[in-house]
């Protein structure tokens, strides 16, 4: 699985960051950049590789002032392309087994496989993947301590990267 991350800093712009591992099953498989930029925004994503790939390939299909709802419907209009349905049992809503997370300069929004997606303010951490709850619990205890976000968002995936048996390798942070 994953840590990703997004804050958004208040006047500075948003903080993306995320751990580089991949796993198969319980295997650790080799790493890879778990985000991907365009032009104003960023993509991070939790779950199959074919996601992030068909992401990146199919960057120029997102615009940094698209909203919510035209973000998951493009993620669903190209995985339906490239032949990679969403799971569906009768009478439950379609599902995709991936996380992700939005993030321009002034907005994230991170998604669930349903694609039902969650505005963050700023200064509120966003956070997909099997090690999310340790980097949000990081996040709030280290609230009032005194550090800048970069330092702090970095404590936070070092800690989801400590507890986290699924999240590892190089840490990735930068500043949209």
């Amino acid at each position: 699985m994953t840590t990703i991350v997004a804050v958004i800093e208040e006047g500075v712009g948003t903080w993306i960051g995320a751990d580089s591992l991949v796993t198969s099953g319980h295997q650790r498989a080799g790493q890879c950049d778990k985000w991907v930029r365009g032009k104003g925004f960023a993509i991070g994503v939790s779950g199959h590789l074919f996601t992030i790939d068909l992401l990146r390939h199919s960057v120029r299909s997102f615009r940094a002032n698209m909203d919510a709802h035209e973000v998951w419907d493009t993620v669903q209009r190209l995985s339906f392309k490239a032949g990679h349905m969403a799971s569906n049992k009768e009478g439950d809503p379609s599902w995709r087994d991936i996380g992700m997370v939005w993030a321009t300069k002034k907005h994230v929004w991170s998604y669930s496989g349903s694609g039902g997606a969650c505005v963050f303010k700023a200064g509120i951490l966003a956070s997909v993947g099997s090690g999310s709850n340790y980097a949000e619990g990081a996040w709030v205890a280290l609230e009032g301590v005194g550090l800048e976000y970069k330092p702090r968002l970095l404590r936070c995936l070092k800690a989801a990267l400590s507890w986290d048996t699924a999240s590892g390798g190089p840490i990735f942070l930068e500043r949209l």
